[in-house]
């Protein structure tokens, strides 16, 4: 509940949850915060198909077999911030990050300087 207490009330207007033991408690957060709160059909993955998207994209750099206990905190910081600053077709090419600062109504501009064309 305190993470998306954090959250602006216009991005935490509905959460969709897996039908599992953890969300029990979906109403306190529904009653709380004023969200919607709804449940996937059971192995109907495609409700949450943005979930499902990050994912796989996650999976890239954590793929199943890797043994979380051994990625430090600084990789799973850098693994975060490459994903939230990658562009989306979805978002018309904004990053993530972009995406949300709109939706706060602030617009921001991302750069990226290459170090390849030094030989870095």
């Amino acid at each position: 509940m305190e993470a998306f207490r954090r959250l602006d009330p216009k991005l935490r207007k509905s959460i969709t949850f897996d039908n599992e033991s953890t969300f029990a408690r979906h109403a306190m957060l529904g009653e709380a915060l004023k969200m919607a709160t709804w449940f996937c059909d059971a192995y109907s993955s495609w409700q949450k198909g943005a979930v499902e998207n990050m994912n796989g994209r996650l999976r890239r750099d954590l793929p199943r077999k890797r043994d979380l206990r051994n990625v430090s905190d600084e990789e799973l910081q850098d693994i975060l911030l490459t994903h939230n600053l990658t562009p989306r077709k979805c978002l018309g090419f904004k990053t993530p990050t972009q995406a949300i600062m709109k939706e706060l109504g602030i617009d921001v501009e991302i750069s990226f300087k290459s170090n390849f064309a030094l030989g870095v």
